[in-house]
């Protein structure tokens, strides 16, 4: 195999590597929330659905999401509401606001097919959520690559591209 099939074959594999890809997370999830120990120990239950138009990825999407309380102390109110956010590669935030209990902020990241999790907050109220999707639908993968990379890619290109021509050259 030629130096420059190598070359090729390596930026290949660095930039189809699963980093480049991230996740558009529209669909409907399953939720599980749960409060840092010590004040109620809330946790609770539902479902979240999610609608990231045309996958694009960074980009913003819209929310809904309704829970029921499970365990924990009758502070725990069963929560509604609706709102949105924003996913960078595999990082995403979103708020929903649900009226009695403020807004809820979300941050977390896609960690597998079809699952996301992370961390909430809500004024001093903290803990723990991930959402798993309920339905093949829509989340496949988006390709992803940072404006370096793109950059890298060109440079990498024009390098094989290089490569050949001087090698054509030589045999003429």
């Amino acid at each position: 195999m030629s130096r420059s099939v190598r070359i090729a074959l390596l930026g290949l594999l660095v930039f189809c590597s699963p980093h480049v890809f991230s996740q558009d997370v529209s669909g409907a999830y399953t939720l599980t929330v749960s409060q840092d120990p010590g004040l109620q120990d809330c946790v609770w239950e539902g479902n979240l659905t999610l609608d990231q138009p045309g996958g694009t990825n960074p980009g913003a999407f819209t929310g809904s999401g309704s829970l029921t309380r499970v365990s924990g102390s009758a502070i725990c109110l069963d929560l509604a509401g609706s709102g949105g956010g924003n996913i960078s590669g595999n990082s995403l935030t979103f708020g929903l606001a649900t009226g009695s209990f403020g807004t809820v902020n979300f941050v977390g990241s896609v960690t597998g097919p079809g699952s996301i999790a992370g961390t909430w907050s809500e004024g001093s109220a903290t803990g723990t959520w991930s959402a798993t999707l309920l339905s093949s639908g829509p989340a496949t993968p988006v390709p992803v690559l940072p404006g370096t990379g793109l950059a890298i890619l060109t440079l990498l290109t024009g390098v094989v591209g290089f490569i050949a021509v001087r090698r054509q050259r030589r045999k003429t």
